[in-house]
C-alpha cells in the first residue's frame, strides 16, 4: 500500500470478503492468480466490478508475461454479472493475445447444467485464453469445449 496516498500498490494482493450479494475476490497480481467465489447479484454490478476490471487491465499491460490462472466459482449470478463476466473474459483473452498463457477455470457442481452452459457460452468468443470446466468435486479441470 502506498501510505502517502492511501492507494493500493498495483502489485499488492487484493482480497475482498464475500457478502450476501457479492463474491469473495482474491487477486494475487505477483503470482498471476485470481479468483471469484460465491454469489454475485450486487445492487450495482458495474460499481462493484469495474474497479476490479480496471486493475486487471492495468496489470495485463503488454510488458507483463507469464502464466495466468483465473478461477471462477460462482454459485449464482444475475444478468448484470453475466455482462461483467463477458467483459472479464475479453480482458483475459486480450492478455492471451499479448502472449500470456491464460487458464480460466469455471467451477460447477455435478449436474448443474445451467451453470456449465453459462460458462461455455461466455467462453465461446475466447480465442487466446484456455477455458476449462471444473466440477466442484474434482480437483482436475474437465475439457469444456
Amino acid at each position: 500500500m502506498d501510505h502517502r496516498s492511501g492507494e493500493q500498490d498495483a502489485m499488492d494482493p487484493l482480497r475482498i470478503a464475500a457478502t450476501k450479494n457479492t463474491p469473495e475476490v482474491t487477486f494475487d497480481f505477483a503470482a498471476n492468480r485470481f479468483a471469484l467465489c460465491g454469489k454475485s447479484y450486487p445492487e450495482d454490478a458495474r460499481s462493484f466490478y469495474d474497479p476490479l476490471l480496471e486493475k486487471l487491465h492495468r496489470h495485463f499491460e503488454p510488458s507483463n508475461s507469464g502464466d495466468v490462472v483465473f478461477d471462477i466459482d460462482l454459485t449464482v449470478f444475475d444478468s448484470s454479472t453475466t455482462r461483467v463476466l463477458a467483459d472479464l473474459f475479453e480482458v483475459l483473452d486480450v492478455a492471451g493475445a499479448r502472449g500470456m498463457t491464460v487458464a480460466l477455470h469455471w467451477a460447477c457442481g455435478k449436474g448443474d447444467e445451467d451453470l456449465k452452459e453459462k460458462g461455455v457460452t461466455l467462453a465461446e468468443e475466447m480465442t487466446f485464453a484456455n477455458f476449462t470446466l471444473r466440477r466442484k468435486e474434482d480437483s482436475a479441470p474437465q475439457d469444456g469445449a
